[in-house]
Formats: C-alpha cells, structure tokens, sequence
C-alpha cells in the first residue's frame, strides 16, 4: 500500500508538506545514483537561479546540454503536484530526461497552496516565463525556440501560460504576458488537472477510491479555494 490513504485524511497543508518532504528525501537517494547524475550525460546544471522576489519559491534550475549544438531549442519544465506540494527537486528527472535530448531545460519552482492560492501560480510562473525569454541566450538557448513542458498542476499551468501569450485576459499576469509579446513554439500538457470549475461534480461521476477523492478536492480547493468562477471568468 502506498502512504497516500494514509495522508488523505491530514488536513491539506500538513499532508502536501508530508508528500512534499517524504517524495524529496526519495529524490536525493535516486538522484545519488550513477545513472541520475546529469554529468553522466554531459549536462550542466545552473541550480537555483532567482527570477523573481528573493526567497525559495522564486527559484529555477538550468540544465544545459554541453555537446548538443548552439543555439538550443528550449523547454520551461512546471512541475505537478495538485498546486499545493512537490518542487523542482522532486522533478530533476523530467528535466534531465529533456537535456538528455538537447533541450536546454528550465525548472521552475513556484508558490504552492494552500497558503498562496489562485493567481500566485499563475503570476510565478508568468514571471519565470519572462525571465527565460530575457536569459535563454546566455545558456545558448534559441529565444525564438521557447516550449512549455508540465504535468499534472503544472500540465494545467503551462496551458494557462500558452493561452495567456495568445489572447488577452483579466488578470493581471495574463496582461503583462500578452503585452509581452512573447511566441511559444510548443506547449506538452500532460494529465493536465485542467478544468477546476466543478471538481464536485466531477467526483461524484468517477470511480475512484475515497481517499483519491478527498486529495483531488484539497488540491482544488487548494488552488482556486471557494471562488472557482471568479478564477475562471479571469484565468486562462
């Protein structure tokens, strides 16, 4: 049995620091081994670089691929975790999979909920996608070849982003990020936790155990808290 049931019943910020700091631990012991070492592979790392107000969440790390050829098409990487838990740490393997293949990679870190809730996500990641934008050449990054990459949370936040480049929205962030005039060349949203608008319905058509069900409600809530229209009336 997987630690998970055992969780769901935590409240929602106990129980994504648990998840968080227990899939962090398995992480470092993965990453020790020889065959997850990015050198292996003739990958740089860049960790922890700051592309926004000084503190963790506003962190990223750039893997760079030293033999591929200049300039590099390039990925942003938006990690998953139902908005409220994991970190770029828990994720270097998506990144090193990407650099692996001659992208130059950007793994991004961003506010979680359910402490910071709907649009701090959003307005993170917006940011690191603008700081990209200004610093992809001096990792030899192509600024003309910029995609977005995410899972899960991050599958629901890369989307938002790619919209937000393409048509003007409400909010602030999707503003500043349409006036950018930023074009992206692909976006990959994978299992992306897209449509929060009515979760409750959702579970009560699906055949999942309770436990599974009380961690999608949390991360949802996590995210949006109550006022899920005004999100979606605002958000990509």
């Amino acid at each position: 049995m997987t630690p998970l049931p055992l969780l769901a019943h935590l409240p929602l910020a106990l129980r994504a620091r648990a998840v968080t700091l227990g899939a962090e631990v398995l992480s470092t012991l993965g990453y020790a081994l020889p065959e997850a070492r990015p050198a292996r592979y003739a990958v740089k790392v860049h960790p922890n670089r700051a592309y926004g107000e000084k503190g963790a969440p506003h962190r990223l790390d750039v893997y760079v691929p030293t033999r591929a050829r200049t300039p590099l098409p390039t990925v942003m990487y938006v990690h998953g975790g139902g908005f409220t838990m994991l970190s770029k740490n828990t994720h270097r393997v998506m990144a090193l999979s990407l650099a692996r293949r001659g992208f130059l990679v950007f793994n991004v870190d961003y506010r979680l909920g359910p402490r910071h809730r709907y649009p701090a996500q959003l307005e993170d990641t917006a940011q690191a996608l603008l700081w990209v934008r200004d610093n992809v050449a001096r990792y030899g990054g192509d600024p003309s070849r910029i995609g977005l990459a995410g899972e899960s949370a991050g599958g629901n936040l890369v989307l938002a982003l790619a919209l937000a480049t393409a048509h003007r929205f409400d909010a602030a962030f999707a503003r500043t990020l349409f006036d950018s005039g930023i074009v992206l060349r692909g976006v990959a949203s994978t299992y992306g936790f897209h449509d929060l608008t009515d979760i409750d319905g959702y579970l009560a058509r699906a055949k999942i155990a309770g436990w599974a069900r009380d961690i999608i409600r949390g991360s949802a809530h996590g995210y949006v808290g109550t006022d899920v229209r005004r999100a979606a009336r605002e958000a990509p």
